[in-house]
């Protein structure tokens, strides 16, 4: 099963558009006609860029910013059974914004702090033995962090790469494949270079990269053009299918993705033409390659960098960055679209 979670930042300007309704107890939800459910908080610090997967029928939250230049270091697990959390461990080497994924009973982290933009390895993190390693990037290769996933025991990375040649950096757009068995590197081939997916520089808080989910065999992205590519992990190439969401879609960055049945859904994101967050929501149909607008909004806060993952064919987003900069600590569950055909 392929699995992906990215992470993101950032802008300025502030809207809440909320509803809440206040049940007895220690239990807090807000409910929507989206059927978006708000769950108790997150119980740690408020944080945003954590990296977020699903393992065996439980979350795990890693890493993330809790505030300009102050990075976490923690990796907090989800029982979706009474919606409570556990810190499992902190890890001494790293922290900050992170992208996840996952193979077996081992958590991937590729992490950028907020004093370090190129990173030289992944961690892996054994969820039996709640130990860290370090997996040393190929050639002394830096790379900023832009895309991970893992499919068939093997990782892929991708990212802006500096190397040195004839002692001086070269800067380029590089993709990798790893495999883990055989502590194994390889390059392949990647998109064409006017296609390559480019991230938005946002000052202090790094980079929003672009939208991208995993479906069965396949890995999608869309990049700055608004142009929607899947990467077959079988055949290792890569198929450009036109437009993505052409009908009320602005190109955005770090909008949460995720995958409910037999759609994939987009919330929210950055739109950088317009400055502004968006809450709107979009389904995609991988079957027939066609996009929705659902025509609610989220009904929580605009964000950008939260975190996230699937369970039961339900999606639980947590965290983020609003638009005045703050960090988040909100939990909510998204247990599919009303109007979805059967």
């Amino acid at each position: 099963m392929l699995r992906i979670h990215m992470n993101f930042g950032l802008d300025k300007s502030f809207i809440i558009i909320a509803t809440i309704l206040l049940f007895a107890g220690c239990q807090r939800q807000e409910e929507a006609p989206s059927v978006w459910t708000r769950l108790t908080d997150f119980p740690g610090e408020k944080r945003a860029f954590a990296g977020g997967v699903q393992i065996n029928g439980k979350g795990y939250v890693v890493f993330g910013l809790m505030g300009l230049g102050i990075d976490s270091k923690e990796i907090w697990e989800f029982n979706k059974q009474n919606n409570n959390w556990k810190k499992l461990a902190s890890y001494d080497g790293g922290g900050g914004r992170t992208l996840v994924t996952a193979s077996s009973e081992k958590i991937y982290i590729f992490n950028g702090s907020s004093q370090v933009s190129y990173i030289d390895s992944i961690v892996e993190f054994d969820l039996s033995s709640y130990s860290f390693k370090k997996i040393n990037l190929p050639n002394d290769l830096l790379i900023k962090d832009n895309m991970l996933f893992s499919n068939g025991g093997n990782l892929y990375v991708h990212g802006e790469s500096k190397t040195k040649v004839n002692n001086e950096i070269v800067l380029s757009k590089k993709f990798f494949k790893y495999q883990i068995n055989k502590n194994q590197w390889s390059e392949l081939p990647f998109i064409n270079e006017d296609d390559i997916p480019k991230s938005l520089s946002v000052s202090y808080y790094g980079s929003l990269p672009i939208p991208t989910f995993a479906i069965d065999n396949k890995f999608y992205l869309i990049n700055g053009q608004g142009l929607l590519w899947a990467f077959d992990n079988i055949t290792e190439q890569w198929t450009n299918l036109g437009k993505a969401a052409s009908d009320g879609y602005d190109v955005r960055y770090g909008s949460f993705n995720f995958k409910i049945g037999k759609y994939v859904y987009l919330m929210g994101g950055y739109i950088h033409n317009l400055g502004i967050y968006s809450k709107k929501m979009f389904r995609y149909d991988y079957s027939t390659n066609t996009w929705t607008d659902l025509g609610f909004e989220f009904p929580g806060d605009e964000r950008t960098g939260a975190a996230g993952f699937t369970m039961d064919n339900r999606a639980y987003m947590c965290m983020g960055l609003t638009r005045n900069g703050l960090s988040l600590k909100d939990v909510w569950v998204f247990s599919g679209d009303e109007r979805q055909s059967p």
